[in-house]
Formats: C-alpha cells, sequence, structure tokens
C-alpha cells in the first residue's frame, strides 16, 4: 500500500474537523479519522543560522515545497 495526500482549498473554519469519508467516482470509498491540517507555513532567512548548511537548505527545500503545494498562483 502507498501513501497519497490530498490537497484541497478550504474555509478556515474546516480546519482542525475531522474527516470521516472519502469517496471516489468509482463507488470505492474509504473511512478517515483524520483532521484536516493547513500547510506549513514557509521559513524566512531570520528564522535559520545562514552559516548553517543544514538549516539552510532544509529552509530552502521546504519552502520549495509549499511553493509547489500551493500552485503558481500563490507564489
Amino acid at each position: 500500500m502507498k501513501k497519497a495526500m490530498l490537497l484541497i482549498d478550504v474555509d478556515d473554519k474546516f480546519l482542525g474537523k475531522e474527516i470521516s469519508l472519502i469517496k471516489f467516482e468509482d463507488g470505492n470509498a474509504i473511512c478517515c479519522s483524520k483532521k484536516l491540517e493547513p500547510i506549513p507555513q514557509r521559513i524566512n532567512s531570520f528564522q535559520v543560522d545562514a552559516n548553517d548548511l543544514f538549516d539552510f537548505g532544509y529552509m530552502y527545500g521546504r519552502n520549495e515545497l509549499i511553493n509547489e503545494l500551493e500552485g503558481d498562483d500563490n507564489e
């Protein structure tokens, strides 16, 4: 079995709420007991030690991933 991520636009009022069912087009469905979580915030360069290449690389990689998840219209 593989893992998958579902990325959807939701109103803030739904964050933290539990999803109970995800239904697919073919009629199959899966039960879900996870709460909706927002995409993490970007890290700015003031939050990392510029001399620490690991921290800087982590910041850059995290921010690039968030950009990709949010799509071109949010960059």
